[in-house]
């Protein structure tokens, strides 16, 4: 087996400034009763604050300075949001709190095309979605998580038990007793720790320390649970100021969209309704329904179509926070397009989709086909996506149809008993007969035929037969 281990070490800042932050921006937590700088941004970086400083000081550095409180209930759903995520990439996924992601991934590399590949891809869309990830790789999930806290990478050769004990053991999953104790007897690294005798190791720490130990080194088995996705999503981005703009709205959009694409791609899955919801000052918040024709999870495609949405929606004030939410995934059905690749049910699709984002969903309908004799009434208006096509396969059993009907039959003249539509039609195909309709009131009893008239034209006509009239119902292409 091998793992890698994505380890989020600015996780605490990344869930109050995914939405864009340029300021300097710190998170403060308590420590022996004071409150201490727990991570902050490159800008405040440049003032000179640092993690681990007390708060006065970093205000003395940066009067300038964003404070946040940090939020261990945000850290943790953004963390099971991008496990999640990570189903994309491998079949096994496993949390490793509070900050941390393992998969499974030898079967990946060769689907991806190897392991520079893979990790490269992995890094670059994690960072699109707001996270920076250190990566480690190693044969065991304990060893991959070593290794990305500790900044050492991949270990994936035959020497990654050496490189390991190169590790400082300060980095060891351990509580901070047993690292002090550590330090306070010397033990600077993990060779120095395996180097003690394993039974004065057990006596000074516990046999769990020895069982941490070796399923570190592969001695022993490491049992994870698999982390399991829910069948639903809902996230939530806060923006760094106040803004109605659209472009600032749709940075964090393309965040949790890309986000939701990941998981849905994951399941295999698509959504056919998404719900934006944007948060403001003293004001209820906006909500956004976006249906689709099809079930989709093309996060540029969704994107579009919000943006769309969003240009004409007015809004009562400026936007604080964007949340996205998804109640129910569908099953995507994979298509294999036509010869050169071109799904043109997805074409489709996507174009209904347009329509429906500028001209309201109110505005755009299908046509299906509805079981019932008289061609005025063999359709109904439907959903685009209930429409079903009708062969174009012409066979004794099935005559010819016109493509477009009149409103209304128009009746027509006759000449010597024929009829006339612009010259006296010549009739070439028919009759069909329909006689249709008594239980309701509105029975016809007609004689349908294909005819033409000098210039070519071709119209389907027929004859009614209790009055012996002559109707023009349908005109071919």
């Amino acid at each position: 087996m091998l793992w890698l281990c994505l380890y989020l070490p600015l996780l605490p800042l990344e869930v109050f400034v995914r939405g864009g932050q340029d300021r300097p921006t710190a998170v403060a937590c308590k420590d022996r009763g004071r409150e201490r700088v727990l991570v902050c941004n490159a800008s405040a970086e440049t003032l000179g604050v640092r993690a681990g400083m007390r708060m006065s000081a970093a205000y003395a550095l940066a009067p300038a300075l964003e404070l946040r409180q940090r939020n261990s209930a945000r850290e943790a759903r953004a963390l099971g949001h991008l496990a999640a995520w990570s189903g994309q990439f491998s079949d096994f996924v496993s949390l490793s709190e509070p900050d941390a992601v393992l998969l499974e991934i030898r079967g990946s590399l060769r689907l991806f095309g190897g392991l520079e590949a893979f990790l490269h891809l992995v890094e670059r869309a994690a960072a699109e979605l707001g996270f920076r990830v250190h990566k480690g790789v190693a044969p065991t999930p304990l060893a991959a998580c070593l290794l990305a806290r500790n900044g050492s990478g991949v270990a994936s050769g035959e020497d990654w038990r050496q490189r390991l004990q190169r590790i400082p053991s300060a980095y060891l999953q351990q509580p901070q007793a047993t690292l002090s104790a550590l330090r306070d007897m010397g033990v600077t690294t993990l060779a120095g720790c395996l180097r003690l005798p394993r039974e004065g190791l057990a006596k000074r720490f516990g046999p769990e320390f020895l069982r941490y130990l070796d399923r570190l080194l592969g001695k022993a088995a490491h049992p994870l649970n698999r982390f399991e996705a829910p069948l639903r999503y809902a996230s939530r981005i806060p923006l760094p100021a106040e803004t109605d703009s659209l472009e600032a709205l749709s940075f964090p959009l393309k965040r949790l969209l890309l986000e939701l694409c990941g998981i849905l791609a994951g399941r295999a899955a698509g959504v056919q309704s998404l719900v934006i919801e944007l948060s403001h000052l003293r004001q209820p918040a906006t909500s956004l329904t976006l249906g689709l024709v099809a079930p989709n999870r093309d996060a540029e495609h969704l994107l579009m179509l919000v943006r769309e949405r969003l240009d004409r929606l007015p809004l009562p004030a400026p936007v604080l926070e964007v949340g996205l939410r998804v109640d129910r995934f569908e099953s995507l059905d994979a298509s294999s397009g036509d010869l050169f690749g071109h799904d043109q049910t997805a074409v489709s699709g996507r174009f209904l989709d347009r329509l429906r984002s500028r001209l309201g969903s109110e505005s755009v309908d299908g046509i299906a086909c509805y079981p019932e004799h008289r061609p005025e009434r063999a359709w109904r208006i439907a959903e685009p996506d209930a429409a079903r096509e009708v062969a174009s396969v012409r066979s004794a059993a099935r005559p010819a149809r016109p493509l477009w009907l009149l409103p209304q039959p128009l009746q027509l003249a006759t000449r010597q008993g024929e009829p006339c539509y612009e010259g006296t039609l010549t009739l070439l195909e028919g009759p069909e007969r329909i006689e249709s309709g008594w239980w309701d009131g509105d029975g016809v009893i007609r004689d349908y035929f294909v005819a033409c008239n000098a210039r070519g034209a071709r119209y389907w006509v027929f004859q009614e037969l209790r009055r012996r009239e002559w109707f023009l119902h349908g005109i071919f292409a």
